[in-house]
């Protein structure tokens, strides 16, 4: 695919991206009910998470101020999104399909994504090779990897299984739609993590821009988003007039 666009694709999904998060703030705030905050949490981290790849991606292939501290930088800050709205989608996901509210499933959910972080980030864990440019992950960086996919298993089986009775029509969009964007994680992260047990190495100095697969129902998923929220501002425009 042309480099511009991917550009002018991104930037596209940017602008979704912001207009939905716009729209779900004011949908929750009109709508009081607090778990929405965690959704957000979830758009709102992937939605910097693609930000901050587009932004390495352009400097490393279109200027030279990539410097190998920076790269790792970046690294290390993905993994800090990740592990932040990771938390809070499986929080949210498993509120809104189990019987009922579980602290101790959040308080376990919390813990096994920042033991994920720790290992990732733990000095040592990724051993840089200067002359080559590349990263190479070590056991407990792998075994990050593979428990954030273990967090994607448990919301797919979430998904499937979890309950969804008596919903209306909205939250069963809100619902199937929110599946099928974990399905596709699920499918991406399970490639890029046998990927990266086979090959430890990672460039840290792209040649060339990649497309995001998730980022295409993360586009789908914001229009949900403003169609779900939106309804909560048409409702109160409603009740003022």
């Amino acid at each position: 695919m042309h480099p511009h666009v991917i550009i002018i694709f991104y930037v596209f999904v940017a602008l979704i991206g912001i207009t939905a998060l716009f729209v779900s703030i004011l949908g929750t705030i009109q709508s009081r009910i607090r778990s929405y905050w965690l959704l957000i949490v979830f758009y709102g981290g992937f939605t910097l998470l693609i930000l901050l790849s587009f932004f390495r991606e352009y400097i490393t292939v279109n200027t030279d101020s990539m410097t190998l501290s920076r790269a790792i930088a970046f690294e290390l800050i993905n993994s800090g999104v990740t592990t932040t709205f990771m938390t809070a989608i499986a929080v949210y996901y498993s509120r809104l399909l189990l019987p009922r509210a579980n602290i101790k499933l959040d308080i376990a959910i919390i813990i096994f994504n920042v033991i994920a972080f720790i290992l990732f980030s733990f000095p040592g864990t990724i051993v840089v090779d200067l002359k080559q440019g590349l990263a190479r992950f070590t056991l407990p960086a792998n075994i990050s990897l593979v428990m954030y996919l273990a967090v994607f298993v448990y919301l797919a089986i979430l998904g499937l299984a979890g309950s969804k009775k008596d919903r209306s029509a909205r939250e069963q969009v809100l619902i199937w739609s929110l599946f099928v964007f974990i399905l596709v994680g699920l499918t991406e992260n399970s490639f890029s993590v046998i990927s990266q047990l086979r090959n430890p190495e990672v460039d840290l100095f792209p040649a060339s821009y990649h497309f995001i697969f998730s980022s295409l129902p993360y586009l789908f998923f914001g229009f949900v988003l403003i169609y779900y929220f939106g309804s909560y501002l048409l409702v109160s425009r409603e009740t003022q007039t």
